[in-house]
């Protein structure tokens, strides 16, 4: 049966820019003058990305791509450089009380008892759930125990034992948070231990199946975390487009070398031989080829060294029927620069987490400038961090003690300076606002100022709730400012005026703003 073909549409003929009865116009030229406007497939990278996002950011899969970005080069710098800093500030901590009040600074020296005798330093519990920088959030229990001590100053009282870690993945994956019944809180945590995730015959059977953890046993610290949203949102789900794509770009980078090194193999083998292959696919002709095309790949893959072929010539000619040819090897270059490609997205990774000058400066000191951005994210770490333990642990470590004080009276957790503290600049202010007496001589003041410059000394309680103590330690430790600063001019060489000299330079100096 002949088929029949017929002319469904004169489409083309009717574009004037194909024919050629008629001269171009100066807009065809244009048009067909213009620059290459398609590509090649730099966009398709782009589109998978984004088609895979939502299937590898729902929960729980989440969890699996936080943590395969987690072992990423450049987020794991930019990770570590927080952390870096992050255990800085926690390597020591004070608990900040109302001086005036007893009940107060008793209150403080036990958390700082309890806080500074659990099972591990406390820092180390606080950097384990610094990963919710990773994951979006991080759950702990407080797990209490009594104090058996006979020599402990705190013997019978409840004490914190350890701030135990709850693993991400050990969640359920369908309800890892249990909600009340009216849906607007949350009231417990839910573990889903399944034997699987353990060596067989390795583990205790009372750890696993489900673990439900009460909301008051729990800490929870996070980024951008919400009554309905417990979770909160790791951010590492802004750099996901930018990770992905240079994944996958390093993966064509790969090919794309293994092509510029092997070349692509091209194999001529006769016209007649090949269609006498497609005529009969079982054949002796499809059989040759098909051996033929193997060998060849397993030479390209590295596996075969060698390959027999035909020696025939054509007919009156000195050319091979057969022939293999590499294409490729010359060096014609790349159609983009991959390196760029790649330096773009490591740029917008690091500048996620305020990191950026980890790119450009090799030799940077991340402890060392108090205003960087990598100091200022990291401040804003530690201050969700230092958050919970102040509303989550202290109150209720207090009342588990029977300890009832007023707002103002709760001692809080405070961390330590986050950068070294300038002292040069913090004892210039110091002296400049004492010398006016703009400050009042407070023990308040004083361990504030004390602790400004980076002085690990504070005056004595027992100074500090004394008045006359205090005057008595003022009087003999505090000597008397010999500054003239604020006396002004009466007479050239003189500093005596109460009132400034319109000739004197110190009015337009800025230090004195």
């Amino acid at each position: 049966m002949t088929r029949k073909y017929t002319k469904k549409s004169d489409y083309w003929d009717k574009k004037s820019v194909n024919k050629a009865t008629e001269p171009a116009s100066k807009e065809a030229i244009s048009l067909a003058m213009s620059p290459e406007i398609g590509t090649v497939g730099l966009n398709s990278i782009r589109c998978f990305a984004r088609f895979l996002e939502p299937f590898e950011l729902a929960y729980p899969e989440s969890l699996k791509t936080y943590r395969e970005m987690g072992c990423d080069a450049d987020i794991a710098t930019a990770l570590d450089a927080s952390y870096t800093l992050l255990d800085r500030a926690f390597f020591d901590f004070e608990i900040k009380c109302n001086n005036q009040s007893p009940k107060s600074r008793k209150a403080a020296k036990f958390v700082d008892f309890c806080l500074r005798n659990m099972e591990k330093p406390l820092r180390t519990y606080l950097r384990s759930l610094f990963n919710y920088k990773q994951y979006g959030f991080a759950i702990a229990e407080k797990v209490y125990e009594t104090d058996e001590d006979p020599k402990s100053p705190y013997y019978g009282s409840y004490r914190l034992s350890k701030i135990a870690v709850r693993p991400q993945h050990t969640l359920d994956l369908n309800q890892p948070f249990v909600f009340s019944s009216d849906g607007r809180e949350v009231v417990s945590i839910k573990q889903n231990i399944i034997g699987a995730m353990f060596n067989s015959g390795n583990y205790d059977d009372s750890i696993l199946g489900m673990k439900y953890i009460p909301i008051e046993k729990a800490v929870i610290v996070g980024h951008d975390i919400t009554e309905s949203r417990p979770m909160g949102e790791s951010p590492l789900r802004a750099i996901y487009q930018d990770w992905r794509e240079k994944v996958l770009i390093k993966e064509y980078e790969v090919i794309g070398v293994s092509k510029d090194l092997g070349g692509i193999p091209v194999l001529e083998v006769p016209t007649d031989i090949l269609n006498r292959a497609n005529l009969d696919p079982s054949g002796k002709e499809a059989e040759s080829l098909l051996t033929l095309q193997q060998n060849i790949a397993n030479i390209h893959a590295g596996e075969q060294s060698y390959m027999v072929m035909p020696s025939d010539l054509f007919a009156g000619t000195s050319m091979r029927q057969y022939s293999v040819t590499f294409q490729g090897i010359e060096g014609a270059g790349k159609q983009f620069d991959t390196n760029e490609l790649i330096e773009t997205r490591q740029k917008a990774i690091y500048n996620r987490f305020g990191a950026g000058s980890l790119l450009t400066d090799t030799n940077i000191d991340i402890t060392g400038d108090s205003k960087s951005l990598l100091s200022l994210f990291v401040e804003r770490d530690k201050d969700i961090i230092v958050e919970a333990v102040n509303s989550q642990i202290i109150p209720q470590l207090l009342s588990l003690n029977g300890y009832t004080l007023s707002e103002g009276d709760i001692p809080k957790f405070a961390s330590r300076n986050l950068n070294p503290p300038n002292v040069g600049e913090n004892a210039s202010a110091i002296q400049r606002a004492m010398s006016v007496g703009a400050i009042p001589l407070t023990p308040e003041v004083m361990n504030e100022f004390m602790r400004s410059i980076g002085l690990e000394y504070r005056i004595p309680d027992n100074i500090v709730s004394d008045p006359e103590a205090f005057q008595e330690f003022v009087a003999t430790y505090v000597t008397q400012s010999t500054s003239r600063a604020g006396d002004g001019m009466k007479t050239p060489g003189e500093g005596t005026s109460t009132t400034v000299s319109g000739q004197d330079p110190s009015v337009a100096n800025v230090a004195n703003d």
